[in-house]
């Protein structure tokens, strides 16, 4: 999935940004991928988790203080996949596939971190099922979800590690 992620001599700074409006059904699916991730026990000086929710342009200042190598957002959208499969798309995509319940496109915030962090930044986009108000997530993209927070965990603890 993420095969840009593979071990180097010195660990990659990596920062996972979760997007989304959590009182939107599967638009949470990036909120919730990353609080999963920041639980599941990675530890790293090399890795930053953040929960970006509809605002997380609001996370640079972190993101500046932590010095990222690369930059993953992650974004429920509309991909032509089925509920809850993700993929990796190019930032300049996601404004036309992801959700648009964020106070700024996905591929402002990027060309921004970009220029401002010299940093590498993708996209990871997860099909969603519904986003209505005031629903939950649903099953599939929740089950998908679980899926990608287990193969992120193995990939961004294998980058961790120094070859």
């Amino acid at each position: 999935m993420l095969n840009r992620l593979k071990p180097v001599e010195r660990p990659c700074r990596i920062a996972v940004i979760g997007v989304g409006q959590e009182l939107c059904g599967d638009d949470a699916v990036g909120v919730w991928i990353a609080r999963q991730l920041r639980d599941c026990g990675l530890r790293s000086d090399d890795l930053l988790v953040i929960e970006g929710g509809v605002a997380p342009e609001n996370a640079a200042s972190g993101l500046r203080r932590f010095q990222p190598d690369l930059v993953v957002l992650i974004d429920a959208g509309w991909l032509n996949l089925s509920p809850g499969q993700a993929r990796l798309i190019v930032p300049e995509e996601a404004s036309q596939s992801t959700a648009t319940t964020h106070t700024v496109s996905l591929a402002v915030l990027a060309e921004y971190l970009r220029i401002e962090m010299g940093c590498e930044v993708v996209v990871l986009g997860v099909q969603v099922e519904q986003v209505e108000f005031g629903a939950p997530m649903s099953g599939n993209v929740r089950a998908g979800a679980g899926a990608i927070v287990s193969d992120l965990a193995r990939l961004l603890s294998a980058c961790q590690q120094p070859a």
